[in-house]
């Protein structure tokens, strides 16, 4: 089952629940992104999660705004 398949077969209010928790977890890499960088450490591998958050966020975004249009 891909992602999408996946955010369209989850119930409206877990969806939701997931992105606020999804934005909280890409908040906090990124603030261990910044810590990271000054202490001149490397970044890339939380950089990679900070990417994945931002496309699992804008996917169940998308989904979100789907059923708002669809009711």
């Amino acid at each position: 089952m891909s992602t999408i398949d996946f955010y369209e077969k989850t119930e409206t209010s877990e969806l939701k629940t997931l992105l606020e928790e999804y934005e909280d977890l890409l908040e906090e890499n990124e603030l261990n992104i910044d810590r990271r960088k000054e202490e001149n450490m490397d970044t890339k591998k939380l950089e990679r999660i900070s990417a994945d958050f931002e496309i699992d966020i804008s996917l169940i975004r998308m989904e979100l705004n789907k059923r708002l249009w669809q009711k």
